[in-house]
């Protein structure tokens, strides 16, 4: 766990700790990724304010490779970021009208 919230690659010290497996280690670390992603989705975090300037965009999400193989649908996410914190959200979102993008962005 130490290496993973350094952000170092878990694999390369592996054989520093005599750490068990590989794949022991790719599912602590998909574990230890669910368990912060949870905590993001339960406390969303609130950028902004008087005085701060907070950059949003919307962008179109899909994975294709060298265009070739079957369309998948697009998700589209709307984030921003605030320039003096540097502070960040990003919210996938079905619609992009003015009644699903103003509540999130208040």
């Amino acid at each position: 766990m130490f290496y993973w919230s350094q952000g170092l690659d878990s694999h390369e010290h592996r054989r520093h700790c005599n750490l068990a497996s590989g794949s022991t280690i790719v599912d602590w670390k998909n574990f230890l990724r669910d368990i912060c992603a949870e905590f993001f989705l339960r406390h969303p975090g609130v950028i902004g304010g008087v005085g701060h300037v907070v950059e949003i965009g919307e962008s179109s999400w899909t994975k294709r490779k060298y265009n070739r193989g079957r369309m998948v649908p697009n998700q589209w996410v709307f984030g921003g970021n605030d320039r003096d914190t540097r502070g960040c959200f990003a919210v996938t979102v079905n619609r992009r009208n003015a009644a699903t993008l103003l509540p999130i962005i208040q």
